[in-house]
């Protein structure tokens, strides 16, 4: 049986340092810092829940921005507590994960990958952390500020998170770390003082912790620097009795499917030839050839999940748009989970994906029930 992961993100902070202005509030190019944060947890495939840390008087706020920017994995509120160890255990008992990854809600730059090599490593060694080697001279000074000595630094980390445990195994050691007058200042510094070993993995400097406003500046740049590319994509495939019918990773309720080497999924055909030219990157047939074997029957959501990774090394993903054309079905009801399908692959907001369905008046090839087209446009940012 596969191991299930809750996302504990913990929203609970008094913001001292950001003047007064509730960090997990602020806005990342529109985007509020802490839904960033949700996003690439809900795009971890081993996240089954997300349970969000926060005052109880951010409650209502908090849900009126996970249902505004489409936030589609399951979403648990816990209060938080006096101490942000406190905190995390209040997330954890109310989390129903095997393991429970947790991350800061003021982490909006960690990516989906980093959360589920995290996840992971700790499957493996029982617990995990993602951190970064130091690379700048380690001074320790007095209380004067004056140097005292020079820390050799090749075994140190700066620790971030997530950091993975099991829920079980959490909750037993929080409970006696409960007992102690000691402040453990993360969760790791639990483990460590009960004698259990926490694997690293070497995450990127990037995954900045928002602190100050000018952590926030930073966050932007990253966000927003770089050329700007759009590619477009068209697909069609015949309708055919005696095959199922999918549509952007969704099986539709149909007496015909498309004819295809792979699932023929057109919407998503589309789709990978739009983030190819954007990236140039050449086509699907270029990249999944239809005459190759292994890509006989395939789902087109592990072609696109292959083609994404291709893509993401260089560029972020702004926007795509997609639009059916077909006479029958209808696909209306079929569209929010076809929008959650591209965003978790592609690990970015519900909001991001735009996908659509029209008609062409039974005229045309699609018009006489002969097949479903698709269009897709996509735009990219270097990074």
């Amino acid at each position: 049986m596969s191991k299930t992961v809750s996302a504990v993100v913990v929203c609970a902070g008094n913001s001292v340092r950001m003047g007064g202005t509730d960090k997990i509030f602020s806005e990342i190019n529109g985007v509020p810092v802490f839904i960033r944060t949700l996003a690439a947890c809900a795009a971890c495939a081993q996240v089954c829940e997300l349970v969000i840390v926060t005052k109880e008087e951010s409650f209502d706020r908090v849900h009126a921005e996970i249902e505004r920017f489409g936030i589609s994995k399951p979403c648990v509120l816990a209060v938080g507590g006096s101490t942000r160890a406190a905190s995390v255990r209040n997330g954890v008992l109310a989390a129903k994960g095997e393991y429970v990854a947790v991350t800061d809600g003021a982490r909006p730059m960690v990516k989906p990958q980093q959360i589920e090599s995290t996840c992971r490593a700790a499957f493996e060694y029982g617990a995990a952390a993602l951190g970064v080697p130091m690379t700048d001279t380690v001074k320790r000074i007095d209380d004067n500020g004056d140097i005292t000595v020079t820390v050799d630094r090749k075994n140190l980390v700066r620790i971030q998170t997530p950091q993975v445990f099991l829920r079980a195994e959490y909750l037993e050691l929080s409970a006696k770390a409960l007992e102690t007058d000691i402040e453990f200042t993360d969760d790791c510094a639990v483990y460590e003082y009960y004698g259990r070993r926490v694997k690293t993995v070497f995450g990127t400097n990037d995954n900045i912790k928002i602190t100050v406003k000018e952590d926030l500046d930073i966050c932007s740049r990253l966000c927003g620097t770089g050329a700007v590319r759009v590619g477009h994509g068209y697909d069609v495939h015949r309708l055919k009795h005696g095959r199922e019918l999918w549509l952007c990773g969704v099986k539709i309720d149909f007496d015909m499917g498309l004819d295809g080497h792979s699932d023929a999924d057109v919407a998503l055909h589309a789709l990978i030839d739009a983030l190819l030219g954007a990236a140039a990157l050449g086509d699907i047939g270029t990249l999944f050839p239809d005459d190759d074997p292994k890509y006989k029957d395939i789902s087109s959501m592990l072609l696109l999940k292959a083609a994404a990774q291709k893509v993401l090394d260089r560029f972020s993903v702004v926007n795509c748009d997609i639009t059916i054309i077909a006479q029958k079905p209808r696909l209306s009801g079929y569209i929010p989970q076809m929008r959650s399908n591209i965003s978790g692959v592609l690990g970015v907001l519900p909001g991001t994906v735009n996908v659509k369905a029209t008609t062409e008046e039974k005229l045309g090839f699609t018009g006489a029930l002969e097949g479903i087209a698709a269009h897709a446009v996509c735009s990219l940012i270097q990074k």
